[in-house]
């Protein structure tokens, strides 16, 4: 028999609270159970310990293990799976003390193992068990065995919790990754159709080219919502690795803005932009300015009245922007850069203002507040073009992400000027980074 040392009995609420504040910071089922594991152990001053989510038939899966030497599938479990099997069935917690309970002081795991206390917990989540947790122990069961049971109800219920919010995790994680090979698995039809549309604009008959030029400028501007929703998901996801570089606008804002005027044509709207020269580099991301924009002259365009025009028009200015605009509360669902650091500017970083101007219909006073919050959504369009209210909600986390801040003016006799800025010199620590989980 191994010579295990026994801690002696924990303070509950230390170790609740300790536990607690482990499992809020972590949503990771696979990052929660080598610290429930661990914790459990401690709470009935033992030496190994097992965790396991339990299907709808009471089996076994996705089991994870604390001091325990298991071969893996096919092979029995070093456990009492009696304890075990007995706790699901009767749906409540199981200790036994094997000096003084014959019954499982027989099996064949317990003698073969040497376990001389084992308890097994059951773990419910919505009114069903999810889980169960076991721990034994090769040395006696400890005196206070009443404590230390109430103390491992305690936290169960907040194992509970967590594994509550891992499986939502993982659900919309899940889901994430369907929407990205979705809209991934788009790309290809959607390139063919641009491509052969391009192709009938220039060698089809005369009246098919503006039919052609439809269907080109529908094709390219769900390849730009494509590559910005799979840019978003791995921001999101945390997986992109990105770098901080100088970037001119001044040269590649007008290039960018030409690509879209195929689109702005379908709504006879043209797409004007004026940059001068003599505008400092900024230091940002520039694959998120591109969805920043995109949001913002796709909204622009939608809402502009037929036969005006767009002016993108950029600027150096001293400041991020206006005190409303710098204080304004994010919203409470933003979330895309929540696995990432921010960009900041330096103090003695200047800004370059990007200003987008339409003519059209002002936003109403009363949504102005709440324009950047997720879901937010203003007066239908002349085309009634549906929209899902999450494009500004973007564009302010995002531009909050690069070092920035983004407002906008909407009034009759002033229309509508959004305006986003991005700063020249950025704090050296972030001038590149690998986004984190």
């Amino acid at each position: 028999m191994s010579s295990a040392h026994v801690e002696t009995a924990p303070s509950a609420d230390q170790l609740l609270l300790d536990v607690a504040l482990q499992l809020a910071g972590e949503v990771r089922l696979d990052n929660l159970l080598p610290m429930i594991l661990r914790s459990a152990a401690k709470a009935m001053a033992a030496e190994r310990a097992l965790f396991a989510l339990v299907d709808g038939h009471g089996a076994l899966q996705r089991i994870k293990l604390h001091n325990l030497q298991w071969a893996g599938p096919g092979h029995p479990l070093p456990i009492s799976e009696t304890l075990i099997r007995d706790a699901l069935e009767k749906k409540h917690a199981i200790h036994a003390d094997v000096g003084k309970s014959a019954q499982y002081a027989a099996n064949h795991s317990v003698r073969i193992n040497e376990i001389r206390f084992a308890v097994a917990q059951p773990i419910f989540v919505d009114g069903a068990i999810a889980a169960i947790l076991y721990i034994d122990s090769q040395v006696a069961a400890p005196r206070e065995v009443t404590q230390r049971m109430e103390l491992l109800e305690g936290l169960a219920a907040l194992v509970s919790t967590a594994v509550r919010g891992a499986r939502l995790y993982e659900e919309q994680r899940y889901r994430a990754q369907l929407l990205a090979q979705m809209v991934h698995d788009f790309r290809v039809p959607l390139s063919v159709i641009s491509t052969n549309a391009a192709m009938l604009e220039e060698e089809g008959r005369e009246e098919d080219v503006p039919l052609a030029t439809d269907i080109a400028g529908a094709a390219d501007r769900m390849i730009h919502m494509i590559n910005s929703t799979l840019e978003l998901s791995r921001v999101d996801a945390g997986v992109a690795t990105e770098d901080v570089v100088p970037v001119s606008l001044a040269a590649q804002v007008p290039a960018h803005v030409q690509k879209l005027e195929r689109v702005a044509r379908l709504q006879d709207v043209q797409l004007q932009c004026t940059a001068p020269r003599s505008l400092p580099e900024v230091r940002t991301i520039v694959d998120r300015v591109w969805i920043i924009l995109d949001n913002l002259l796709f909204n622009a365009i939608k809402h502009s009245t037929p036969g005006s025009a767009i002016h993108v028009r950029l600027a150096v200015r001293g400041d991020a922007g206006p005190h409303s605009a710098l204080h304004r509360r994010a919203s409470d669902a933003a979330h895309l850069f929540r696995h990432a650091r921010p960009i900041r500017a330096s103090a003695d970083s200047k800004f370059v203002e990007v200003a987008v101007y339409n003519v059209g219909d002002p936003i109403p006073p009363q949504l102005l507040p709440k324009l950047f919050d997720d879901y937010a959504r203003g007066s239908p369009t002349a085309a009634n073009t549906p929209s899902t209210g999450l494009g500004l909600s973007i564009v302010d986390q995002c531009v909050r992400y690069l070092g920035g801040a983004v407002w906008v003016d909407s009034s009759t006799e002033n229309a509508t000027c959004f305006k986003f800025t991005l700063p020249t010199h950025v704090e050296t620590t972030r001038a590149v980074y690998e986004s984190t989980r």
